[in-house]
């Protein structure tokens, strides 16, 4: 059970180093090269892998804690209230979005898995029925980036269930995946091809299918893509198949490797998250370091992770969990 848990912390720690890069990439001008498709490819891929791993700390969290649901409910208003304080210095944060989740969480997380599949099939269909209701460009200016009416009810609702960063409809998919990927005994081999399998079956038709509309154009390019804004199927599916892959190689790799400080850095996710903005993006703001070449960005976001990484492992040798982690826990169980 250890190995299954060490597994876990390690996939949320690439997770980590991918968010990085992406954030920081998008944050300072989106420098162009002929690695930068990397990049690309990786864009909302980390963060749907967040939210995957956090549906399957549900499933570990109601299966081995009683009252789990109750903790998970304090939780979400927790995430919610912090993403809010959050918001103004990092208006793509996706906390307050994950206090959503945990709400539907809280009570998925006891449903059959045929119910599960439903849950992550409809998701995605609010979604679709709601683009021919609403203009998903409402309440941005995307020349600034910004979310005009966010503190309105009705902006902020709308940003949250459609057109935000990390909508709950279809991000909500993801937290559903994640909750019957925690239910898997990864322990087990057959268990652990299977779900490599159901992976690379998502994966690969979604890119393939992403491909062709690109060479189409147009609206289709953006419907058949794996773009994560806006969220068609394509992008969940492909989330979701990267997830699961992540989980599996994590998984195979700590039965050979001693990943100890990469699964230390996993357990301390939502410190770092405020972090990478607050310190990795503040020093760079306070040099005045706003639009470097691609050298610089891929050196300093990899030195900035590695930083993380010894942060990590170095606090965790005298507490046992990051500051944040140890608020949550002390505030809402």
């Amino acid at each position: 059970m250890r190995d299954r848990i060490v597994a876990f912390d390690v996939a949320r720690s690439f997770a980590i180093y991918g968010m990085i890069l992406v954030n920081f990439w998008l944050v300072l001008g989106s420098p162009e090269s002929r690695w930068s498709w990397l990049v690309v490819i990786i864009e909302g891929k980390a963060a749907a892998t967040f939210v995957v791993l956090a549906g399957v700390g549900l499933s570990l969290l109601v299966s081995r804690k009683a009252g789990g649901q109750g903790i998970l409910l304090r939780r979400a208003v927790f995430l919610f209230v912090l993403g809010l304080l959050y918001s103004p210095l990092w208006p793509a944060d996706i906390l307050h979005f994950y206090g959503v989740y945990l709400l539907f969480g809280a009570f998925l997380v006891k449903v059959g898995n045929g119910w599960l599949l439903l849950a992550y099939i409809l998701s995605m269909v609010g979604f679709l029925l709601l683009v021919p209701i609403i203009d998903y460009e409402t309440g941005w200016d995307f020349d600034t980036f910004t979310y005009n009416d966010f503190w309105t009810p009705v902006g902020m609702v709308r940003h949250l269930f459609y057109n935000g960063f990390h909508p709950v409809f279809p991000w909500l998919s993801f937290l559903v995946a994640g909750i019957w990927l925690g239910r898997q005994d990864l322990m087990d081999t057959r268990v652990r091809v299977r779900i490599l399998l159901i992976g690379m079956s998502l994966v690969i038709p979604s890119f393939l299918v992403s491909r062709i509309g690109s060479a189409m154009g147009g609206d289709t390019a953006y419907v058949l893509g794996t773009q994560p804004m806006p969220p068609f199927p394509f992008f969940i599916f492909m989330g979701t198949g990267t997830a699961f892959m992540v989980v599996i190689l994590c998984a195979y790799a700590t039965d050979h490797f001693r990943l100890g400080w990469l699964a230390e850095t996993g357990r301390m996710s939502l410190t770092i998250y405020v972090v990478h903005v607050v310190i990795g993006l503040g020093i760079l703001f306070a040099v005045g370091i706003l639009e470097p070449d691609f050298t610089f960005f891929a050196v300093y976001s990899t030195a900035f992770f590695g930083f993380l990484v010894a942060f990590s492992h170095y606090w965790l040798k005298r507490y046992r969990r990051g500051p944040l982690e140890f608020l949550m826990r002390r505030l809402a169980g």
